[in-house]
């Protein structure tokens, strides 16, 4: 978009003043830039000293600008914070079309107290006083968009450099929030609430790793998740992806000048989102109900008094007064649950191992015990509200299940047993009842069920048995699994498992006595009996006692890479990484174009100045403007070759990535093997399969005879060798 830059003068709201004059002359805001001219506060007497944000206020006179000796007493904490006053400020903008995306982002608190500073992974710095000066003043106009009174900007400014420092130090740290601007006096008052500890820790580890996230491998794709682990194979290739994103801007690189302002930053992510994002597995209805693991002794609940604060003005040139003190309540006794007081709190504690939830209508019909109503009346009077600033009662209900079965219909959603230490055990006495019933999801540290599986069940557990039949739709998660028959989706560390039919599995070592029309990605597998239509995928050994005769047809044996854990989780980083870094490049070079003029022009500016003696140079460099401009030049050639030198050294580790690490991935299938004592069905093939360059490469298994297939490292091809292996049958 193009048009003529313009000014706009007096802004009480930049926002609003941008949007207002764009729709007017038919543009779209979101794609303008403003940059500050210049900001006037004004003050209003305010005899009364009442709350800025209040009806009757400024209705005791005319706002009055401020001098710019006036505006600096300011500065002084006594005075700003003063009630006797109100004070706004007007800002006059020049707008211009937008360059490229912005790179930094500011963030103002809610209660308007505190001013926080993100960066992008295109952020360059320059450690140079011009940059610096461009790069506050860029700050304090998102600040003055976001409403913050531009005021105290020396010590704001410290702050910045202190952050440009860090980043420059340390390149990892550019993830953070920073906070560069915090209220000096005035604090915001904490309102009572109640915070439900299990639930609370829940989502939090729920929000660096979903519970039960379908494992996907790694394909060419952009649109891959990063993984919480580090790639434990090579230090080397660990490094690269986890210290590229940023490593890539050194010190002497500059960090680049975020030109566009953003009239709204960005609110972080909380974990309390979480609820949503376990609506693959669990919607928001079924969460509603779920009751959380504790431990005995196991602090459960925390109801914080809160307090008033402290009278100020904020950031934005309100003054807040202090709030009323909140009431205290008096916690009254309820079954299982003890409780300590102290002055700002009560904390609540579990005196039994189990499940426990806050009462409530979607919890209440699954509580094994009664609920003392008259404690439920109390704690709603008392208005106690939850992590969600939800109206809550603070009664707590426990469900402590027995070995009989699950059923949906009195089974709520059982989470966190893992870490609570929990064991369950489910016995189901006859066939015709499935021991876990149909959209059930418990977790445990240690998990026995005798019985089948109903449809869309959940099971996760550190060890799992199962005597009995998963469903299709089931999805398992476990360190150690052993199970009858399984058909659905698992995850696991190690699996035993009897019958293995149209099943997906995703282990380190899958022991299997007989598998049909499956799946199983795994660093050693050993089956039994491998009947039709599987596609076993391993990184180390396959092992297969005997492919039947006519019922052992249609199997694909891949020595793949994936079939690790720890390689395919890489993988998935690693395309993650070049997804991220393919869009840093696309800004660097909006940046490189944009920036190729004005680099033009002081290159031109200073082959002048060669022809200068040094007197002449000293002469003309007392001139204010041929100074700036000489300054303005240097820095844009500095500049430039900055974006230049981040841009060849980004595309360099992408190239790197993708020429030499992730095909060097392919050296952990050199010792593979495929073992077969018999291979007696037909259209069996070895298969090779390459990620990094794609190829592959097929071998059919011959009936009839046994079989042994290695990876030769030299030709990376499939060779069938001349000794072969009798397997023991697995018990």
């Amino acid at each position: 978009m193009s048009f003529t830059p313009f000014v706009i003068t007096g802004c009480e709201d930049i926002q609003a003043s941008i949007n207002e004059r764009c729709a007017a002359m038919g543009i779209d805001a979101d794609m303008v830039e403003f940059m500050l001219v210049d900001f006037t506060l004004l003050v209003c007497a305010d005899s009364k000293g009442v709350d800025s944000r209040s009806a009757d206020s400024g209705k005791s006179g005319a706002f009055k600008p401020l001098s710019k000796a006036e505006s600096s007493q300011l500065d002084i904490q006594a005075q700003y914070n003063q009630s006797l006053f109100l004070l706004k400020q007007k800002c006059d903008v020049r707008v211009f079309p937008r360059r490229f995306p912005a790179t930094f982002f500011i963030t103002v608190s809610a209660q308007k107290d505190r001013v926080f500073l993100s960066f992008d992974d295109g952020f360059l710095c320059v450690d140079d006083a011009s940059f610096y000066e461009e790069f506050f003043s860029q700050v304090e106009a998102m600040m003055a968009a976001n409403g913050v009174i531009l005021y105290d900007l020396a010590n704001t400014r410290a702050r910045i450099r202190e952050v440009l420092a860090r980043i420059n130090a340390d390149p990892k740290a550019k993830s953070g929030m920073f906070c560069i601007k915090q209220s000096e006096v005035f604090i915001p008052p904490k309102s009572a609430r109640f915070v439900f500890l299990p639930k609370e820790r829940y989502l939090k580890s729920r929000y660096i790793q979903s519970l039960m996230q379908t494992e996907s491998i790694a394909e060419h794709t952009a649109d891959m998740d990063s993984d919480a682990e580090s790639h434990a194979k090579s230090s080397t290739e660990s490094s690269d992806l986890d210290s590229s994103a940023n490593a890539d801007s050194s010190q002497n690189a500059p960090n680049v000048l975020n030109a566009p302002h953003t009239l709204s930053a960005p609110e972080s992510s909380a974990p309390q989102t979480l609820a949503k994002s376990n609506a693959d597995y669990l919607d928001d209805a079924k969460f509603a109900c779920a009751f959380f693991g504790v431990r005995e002794g196991e602090v459960v609940g925390v109801y914080e008094f809160g307090d008033e604060g402290k009278a100020g003005r904020d950031l934005t040139g309100a003054y807040r007064k202090a709030a009323p003190k909140p009431p205290k309540i008096t916690p009254s006794a309820q079954k299982h649950i003890a409780y300590k007081l102290y002055d700002d709190r009560i904390e609540y504690i579990s005196e039994v191992q189990g499940y426990i939830a806050l009462h409530s209508a979607h919890t209440a019909p699954f509580a094994s015990a009664d609920v003392p109503r008259a404690q439920i009346a109390q704690n709603s009077a008392a208005n106690i509200k939850d992590e969600g600033d939800n109206s809550v009662d603070s009664v707590f209900v426990f469900f402590l299940p027995d070995s009989a079965p699950l059923k949906s219909t009195t089974t709520p959603p059982l989470l966190g047993g893992i870490e609570a230490g929990i064991s369950l055990v489910i016995e189901s006495k006859s066939d015709a009842i499935d021991a876990l019933g149909d959209n059930i999801h418990i977790e445990a540290k240690s998990i026995e069920i005798y019985g089948s599986l109903g449809k869309d069940t959940a099971i996760k557990a550190d060890e799992l048995i199962i005597n009995g039949a998963t469903h299709h739709s089931s999805k398992i998660h476990a360190k150690i699994a052993k199970i009858l028959t399984h058909k659905g989706l698992m995850i696991c560390e190690k699996c035993t498992i009897k019958n293995l039919e149209s099943a997906k599995v995703f282990a380190d070592d899958a022991r299997v006595i007989q598998a049909n029309g499956s799946k199983i990605y795994a660093k050693n597998i050993s089956i039994k009996a491998l009947r039709n239509n599987n596609h076993c995928h391993f990184s180390k050994t396959l092992q297969i006692q005997e492919i039947p005769y006519n019922k052992g047809n249609d199997n694909m044996l891949a020595f793949d890479i994936k079939g690790d854990r720890e390689l395919r989780a890489y993988i998935k980083r690693a395309l993650k990484y070049a997804n991220d870094k393919q869009s840093t490049l696309k800004i660097l070079a909006l940046m490189i174009d944009f920036y190729a003029a004005s680099t033009r022009d002081a290159q031109v500016f200073l082959q002048k100045l060669q022809g200068f003696t040094k007197d002449q140079l000293e002469i003309a460099l007392k001139n204010q403007d041929f100074a700036a401009k000489n300054l303005a030049s240097i820095n844009a050639i500095k500049l430039y070759k900055a974006l230049l030198t981040r841009q060849k050294s980004l595309k360099k580790r992408l190239e790197t990535l993708q020429d030499k690490t992730l095909p060097s991935l392919q050296t952990a299938l050199k010792n593979a093997t495929i073992q077969i004592g018999l291979v007696g069905g037909f259209e069996n093939y070895a298969h090779l399969e390459c990620d990094f360059p794609r190829y592959s490469q097929n071998m059919l298994l011959l009936s009839g005879k046994s079989a042994c297939v290695r990876l030769e490292p030299a030709s990376q091809e499939l060779k069938e060798k001349g000794i072969y292996f009798q397997l023991k049958a697995e018990e």
